[in-house]
């Protein structure tokens, strides 16, 4: 993608892969609408760490400070950058992930038209108007794809041994053991520290983990609860679905019939319209 650079558009749209720039921490003084199309997206803020499947979009407020990263190699986001007197609206104040809708998935592909455009368009503008006009009730469907950070020592070597051993059975008393802290201690630490439990953040972890190696296309739903550290399926199904709000076999079939077929760079002469 291509960080905004049309100060006196009232939009920009930008569609393709991540610069360089992105992954260092920025902000922009306009709100940001990404469409992960392909591959997963990570946004971390000073506080948080938010993934973005494939198929699902994300509000980024303005003046957010952020970075974008991925993993993925057929990672192809769709970005649409709304100038800040457009999101007085108080939902567009905080950052969500939200699956959107059919109709807003093609009018964002059909953006693609204007990728990178610096001159003025009427239509353009009253086409994303419409856009943003949308998304108060996309994201009223937000999920909760997010985990906190910390810059608390012993909680962040905690936190890194979690996503480390992720895999493995964890429980609370034997990460205090294995830290030298009692697992009540450990339990006020979360919560003081992160604003949640050991076992929410936890379960948090171990369904965004689920989701990256789901959208990989590599590994079955069986071979995922084992990966992330589940014993059953039926437990890791009802746990997936308490989060993102579908079950592991509705997102993968989702992501397969969702995605399309798209070219990397859209052109006057070969536009990417979905």
């Amino acid at each position: 993608m291509t960080e905004t650079s049309a100060s006196s558009k009232l939009n920009f749209v930008t569609h393709g892969r991540l610069t360089e720039n992105e992954a260092s921490l920025h902000e922009h003084a306009v709100g940001q609408l990404l469409y992960a199309e392909k591959g997963v997206l990570h946004i971390e803020y000073p506080d948080k760490k938010i993934l973005l499947p494939a198929q699902y979009c994300s509000w980024i407020p303005p003046h957010s400070v952020h970075r974008l990263w991925s993993s993925s190699p057929d990672l192809f986001i769709r970005g649409i950058y709304f100038e800040s007197h457009f999101c007085k609206n108080e939902v567009f104040s905080k950052s969500a992930v939200f699956p959107l809708s059919n109709v807003l998935k093609e009018m964002i592909r059909y953006t693609a038209r204007w990728h990178n455009h610096t001159a003025h368009s009427d239509y353009e503008n009253t086409f994303i108007k419409c856009v943003r006009q949308m998304l108060p009730d996309e994201i009223a469907a937000a999920v909760k794809l997010e985990i906190p950070v910390t810059s608390h020592p012993l909680l962040a070597n905690i936190l890194n041994y979690i996503a480390e051993n992720i895999h493995s059975e964890i429980r609370i008393q034997g990460i205090g053991e294995l830290f030298g802290i009692s697992g009540k201690t450990l339990h006020r630490l979360f919560v003081k520290e992160l604003g949640q439990s050991f076992s929410i953040y936890l379960m948090f972890f171990r369904v965004m983990k689920a989701i990256e190696l789901l959208n990989d296309g590599n590994h079955s739903v069986k071979e995922v609860t084992y990966l992330v550290g589940y014993n059953s399926i039926p437990s890791f199904s009802s746990t997936f679905k308490q989060v993102t709000g579908t079950n592991p076999q509705s997102f993968i079939k989702n992501n397969l019939t969702s995605a399309v077929l798209y070219k990397v760079i859209p052109t006057k002469s070969n536009l990417v319209s979905g």
